[in-house]
């Protein structure tokens, strides 16, 4: 499970890092589709450094494991940040039309991104098996530099100069900030929990995990996309949150009380015969 953790914490802590330090340059790009392929290109070529650089860290066994994690999550990190950066530029890209509602688009094109993400979870946990960890990244990276090129190739017109940023939705109030980290916290934290709980059903971390993450990024594209409607025409947007944050706490303890899962006793380690692929630091 720390393995898993680490990859959690680099892979959306390298977002958020990403979406905020490109999110003011996506503003003043003359082009955020071109920005978009830019950041796609330079996303896979690190992605495909990083592979490298893992290969040759794999070799060093007589390290310390929290070392070992530690590096990994670092050399995870540009890739992940770069990546960051892609949601913004398509939000700027899909927006630059004045008057067009900015919580539609950006709910609908977020819903789509993870949507997508949901099969690239799929393709990924079905290759890895029979391709290899390593041709199967090398594969997705070659994707995402294809991905760039076209995004680059296409006639993309110039995006006008963002407003200067005075709505609500431009500035979020202290209370919002609070509630979306409150809101990054509990998901990714349940995710883990319950990754944990599947491994113990599943035996085999990867299918396990594969099936939790597709399973999150599923529901997460459908509320996305269902709700994205709701977000341009809601007049009591921090009520909506607020029923949202009480269904989704309740469905939680629902599934608890379903799986009669027992909070206060120690982990339950695997059965011997069941060798799971990745088990180390877990």
């Amino acid at each position: 499970m720390a393995s898993i953790s680490v990859v959690l914490v680099a892979f959306f802590g390298g977002l958020a890092i990403g979406a905020r330090a490109f999110g003011a340059l996506c503003d003043r790009s003359r082009s955020a589709l071109r920005l978009y392929g830019a950041l796609e290109v330079s996303a896979g070529l690190s992605a495909a450094f990083a592979t490298w650089c893992l290969s040759r860290l794999a070799t060093l066994a007589h390290l310390d494991d929290a070392l070992l994690l530690g590096t990994s999550a670092l050399l995870l990190l540009p890739t992940t940040i770069l990546l960051g950066g892609t949601m913004p530029a398509l939000l700027r890209a899909s927006t630059s039309r004045p008057g067009r509602p900015a919580a539609g688009s950006a709910g609908g094109l977020i819903g789509l991104n993870t949507a997508g993400s949901v099969l690239g979870v799929a393709i990924a946990v079905a290759s890895i098996p029979s391709l290899g960890l390593s041709r199967s990244v090398w594969i997705a990276a070659t994707g995402s530099i294809l991905l760039g090129g076209l995004a680059l190739a296409l006639p993309a017109p110039e995006s006008p100069r963002a407003p200067r940023p005075s709505s609500a939705l431009a500035r979020p109030s202290p209370a919002v900030r609070i509630a979306a980290f409150v809101v990054g916290l509990a998901t990714l934290g349940f995710e883990v929990l319950a990754t944990r709980l599947a491994t113990l059903h599943l035996g085999s971390s990867l299918y396990a995990w594969g099936l939790v993450l597709a399973l999150f990024l599923a529901a997460l594209a459908t509320g996305n996309l269902s709700l994205s409607r709701r977000a341009r025409t809601s007049e009591t947007p921090v009520r909506d949150l607020g029923w949202l944050e009480i269904l989704a706490a309740s469905s939680v303890a629902l599934g608890l009380l379903i799986l009669r899962v027992d909070l206060a006793s120690p982990p339950t380690p695997p059965p011997p015969h069941s060798h799971a692929p990745g088990k180390r630091g877990g």
